[in-house]
């Protein structure tokens, strides 16, 4: 017999799963931040099983992610960005934060003269 499994469970593991590899996470990692099995992170990213309200909590808090984005796929994209950017910032150690500051300005300089450049 096969199993049909809930669709919300479907759902919500598979942001989550999204949400992990653009953070560049293993199940490992993710799993020990979070508080809980790689074996257990698998079922939820399948949709096997549910996640309880404190495993989702301390998920949104490892990824970066707001609840809305992972329960509802809805986040906007300047929050998602940031947001991804602080939870990969995190365990930075805070004498290199100002480098990686004038660092991600210098790119976004570059990156705005290239398309001026690309504008006829």
């Amino acid at each position: 017999m096969r199993r049909v499994y809930k669709q919300i469970n479907l759902d919500v593991g598979a942001r989550l799963r999204a949400c992990r590899e653009r953070v560049h996470l293993t199940r490992e990692a993710f799993a020990e931040q979070v508080g809980i099995t790689p074996r257990f992170v698998a079922d939820i990213e399948c949709g096997r099983v549910g996640a309880s309200l404190t495993t989702l909590k301390r998920a949104c808090e490892v990824l970066g992610a707001s609840a809305d984005e992972i329960l509802w796929g809805e986040a906007s994209a300047a929050k998602s960005a940031g947001e991804h950017l602080a939870a990969m910032l995190a365990g930075v150690d805070p004498e290199l934060l100002p480098i990686l500051e004038e660092s991600i300005r210098t790119q976004v300089r570059l990156i705005a003269a290239a398309k001026k450049q690309e504008t006829p």
